[in-house]
């Protein structure tokens, strides 16, 4: 058996319906407004449309490590054709730089709350804690989540990519000496993955992505990856996707709650930290 991922589309369709009632309210204040919403809605509906496929295609990849598994016969090693598991970097690949454009895009909702809106920076990472003294800044900020996620894009955008043929290399968790294999030039090019079977007989597969980027005390030096922290693909965008839709709602409401600006940016200065209100995904 596997595990069923009905749980995440369960998740997506309760978002969508979140998101609606909440923009909504932020689309009604005036036509400026209603064109902003819509705008960051798409947005954030394309995040959750590259989800979805996250899932999909993380399914089938499973889906094709079953069939290959018997309870009679063991393997530790697994090589198969996956055409799914190149679609699914590529769907990652998407929904990460779509995922910074909406954190960078946040500012269109939040400006007009800025009494010095002309100076508000473009991009996120600009936006650092304690230069403003609003709290959806200040948790982004915070966020250890959504501080990976720009550095993961940044990573595959200036530095390295996770690209992948359509073969798989999937090993079972309990192998530890690998290294001699993964260095060959035909394997190389192969995702990689690992797999344990549960006592209920449930196949836990997983595709890791690195621990860290970048070494920010070595001046923002890329590190050698590492897998330790066991950080899954799709968990962890969907924890992403979670973060960005959380912050986007209150950005939304405090819109919605008052159009007075009051709200204040200094790149300069370290402004007092202001409190925010957090969710552990």
């Amino acid at each position: 058996m596997q595990r069923n991922p009905e749980i995440f589309y369960e998740e997506f369709i309760q978002m969508e319906e979140v998101l609606e009632k909440t923009v909504s309210k932020f689309r009604a204040i005036s036509d400026e407004y209603f064109l902003k919403g819509l705008h960051s809605q798409w947005h954030i509906q394309g995040l959750i449309y590259h989800a979805k496929n996250l899932v999909r295609d993380y399914r089938i990849v499973s889906a094709e490590l079953a069939k290959r598994l018997t309870k009679d016969q063991f393997v530790h090693v697994v090589i198969m054709h996956t055409p799914e598991v190149k679609t699914l970097m590529y769907e990652f690949y998407a929904f990460v730089n779509l995922a910074r454009m909406c954190l960078d895009n946040l500012r269109y909702i939040l400006f007009p709350l800025f009494k010095n809106s002309s100076g508000l920076p473009k991009s996120i990472t600009d936006l650092g804690s304690q230069k403003t003294n609003c709290p959806v800044y200040e948790r982004i900020a915070n966020t250890q989540e959504l501080q990976y996620l720009i550095d993961l894009r940044n990573c595959i955008v200036h530095y390295r990519g996770f690209s992948t043929s359509d073969n798989s290399l999937i090993v079972h968790e309990d192998v530890e000496d690998f290294k001699d294999i993964e260095g060959l030039n035909w394997i190389k090019p192969m995702a990689k993955g690992t797999y344990r079977i549960t006592k209920d007989e449930d196949i836990v597969f997983n595709i890791f992505i690195p621990d860290k980027i970048f070494d920010w005390n070595k001046n923002k030096k890329l590190v050698s990856f590492t897998y330790n922290k066991r950080i899954n693909i799709l968990a962890e965008s969907i924890r992403f996707l979670r973060h960005i839709l959380f912050n986007y709602m209150d950005a939304y409401n405090l819109s919605v709650l008052s159009l007075e600006k009051r709200f204040h940016f200094d790149k300069n200065a370290t402004i007092e930290k202001v409190d925010f209100f957090t969710i552990k995904f």
